[in-house]
């Protein structure tokens, strides 16, 4: 044979994990009562909370609550997760790993922030889902799900504490881990191909770390 050899040499894709933070990375509801505790004088266990606030505190006074336990800087105390980023450094080497957050954009900064400060060069990505956003020049709702998202990002795998995004995203055939024993959770009925892990030393023996 005369002439160069051509090899095709071609760059294994990873798999893509998409991990949220709130009460998977960060411990939020447990600085959520801490903030109630303290400057609400309101005394609620984690047990009893939930990501939404309107079921907590009514439509009425929700967005009151929230936006000044967001101006008081809570986001910006919250907890690590034990076991999170051990766990994370070992599932790096073999999948892609990105942020999917339900979180509003208005909290990009400290979300951005928290996680440099936690999990530097951990994600490759960070997805904020715009599920409650809008376009300010459009005057558009963006109501994108999770499951939109993992679709439009060819994820293979989700690690979720809420239910109704595992659920939905185990219908369109994602891998998904229903992270935590919490009380918004436990007893929750869930898609057939979602697998319960407690903590994150259940999530290293799912991926047989």
């Amino acid at each position: 044979m005369t002439g160069d050899s051509i090899v095709n040499m071609t760059t294994k894709v990873k798999p893509i994990i998409a991990v949220d933070i709130d009460d998977v990375l960060s411990r939020t509801a447990n600085t959520a009562t801490q903030f109630l505790r303290e400057k609400k004088n309101i005394v609620m266990d984690c047990e009893h909370t939930t990501e939404s606030w309107i079921s907590m505190f009514g439509p009425d006074q929700s967005l009151t609550v929230f936006t000044e336990f967001c101006e008081a800087g809570y986001p910006s105390m919250f907890e690590v997760v034990p076991g999170s980023y051990e766990a994370l450094q070992k599932l790096k080497p073999n999948f892609e790993l990105v942020i999917l957050t339900s979180r509003q954009t208005f909290l990009r900064d400290v979300t951005l922030n928290w996680l440099e400060k936690y999990f530097a060069d951990t994600f490759d990505k960070i997805y904020f889902a715009g599920i409650y956003d809008s376009d300010e020049e459009l005057h558009i709702k963006h109501k994108m799900t999770k499951t939109d998202r993992l679709r439009e990002i060819s994820a293979s795998y989700l690690i979720d504490d809420q239910p109704k995004h595992v659920n939905s995203a185990a219908e369109t055939g994602v891998e998904c881990l229903l992270f935590g024993d919490y009380g918004w959770n436990r007893n929750a009925d869930i898609h057939k191909n979602v697998t319960r892990a407690k903590d994150w030393e259940a999530v290293a023996e799912y991926f047989s770390l």
